[in-house]
């Protein structure tokens, strides 16, 4: 039984890898975009945050859900009013989040009245000094909801997942990949006057992210 046990979690992370790799054969970007330039520069940065919440090594547990959550909520209540006036609105409007995880947090117990009390990542804010500054933090968000998918499938199989679905990570659902190619065209607009300034800004948010969002809750912190 135990190696039947093996052979399972075996095939499930392969079939999660395969996942991966179709989804980013889709989307891969032709050569000397900003896109790829994008893609490229901040690889590294990308990867080091994606392993260290590793949310794709079953199981996950609820408290770290919950507290990781409430940290993007922290991130998410500084950053999104920045953003508007820096982003146009009509592309801003469907891609922000908050809402999204007051009702995710709500789903997993969280009451209403706790999350003003959450803490804040004020830091966020000076990411969008301009309208490249905030394309980047765009990219970043926006790429993360194509991995969002695989995560949010990969929660749905935890024995504390609620019935209604979390939406965070999966905001778009089949229309992910429209969103995206959305995104990259307005990415591509600001092309080549402010591609440098784009590309530090996605650094500067992977590097922000990485220090902001723990690996799991502190020690005596909330459930």
């Amino acid at each position: 039984m135990h190696d039947v046990a093996l052979r399972a979690v075996a095939q499930d992370h392969a079939s999660r890898r395969e996942d991966r790799l179709k989804q980013q054969a889709a989307f891969a970007p032709a050569p000397q975009t900003l896109h790829f330039r994008l893609r490229e520069a901040t690889r590294a940065a990308h990867e080091r945050l994606e392993c260290a919440l590793n949310l794709l090594e079953a199981p996950v547990p609820a408290d770290r859900i919950v507290h990781l959550l409430e940290r993007f909520h922290g991130f998410h209540a500084a950053l999104e009013p920045a953003l508007h006036g820096t982003v146009p609105e009509p592309l801003l409007r469907p891609r922000l989040r908050l809402a999204l995880l007051e009702q995710d947090l709500q789903c997993l117990g969280i009451d209403r009245q706790r999350l003003p009390a959450l803490p804040v990542c004020r830091a966020a804010a000076e990411l969008c000094k301009s309208e490249a500054d905030a394309a980047g933090v765009l990219y970043v968000l926006e790429g993360s909801t194509l991995g969002g998918r695989i995560i949010s499938r990969s929660l749905q199989a935890c024995p504390w997942y609620p019935p209604q679905p979390l939406r965070y990570w999966d905001p778009y659902g089949s229309e992910t990949g429209r969103r995206w190619s959305e995104t990259l065209a307005y990415l591509q607009s600001l092309a080549p006057t402010g591609s440098d300034a784009v590309i530090r800004s996605a650094i500067a948010t992977f590097d922000l992210l990485q220090a902001w969002l723990p690996l799991k809750p502190e020690r005596g912190g909330p459930p």
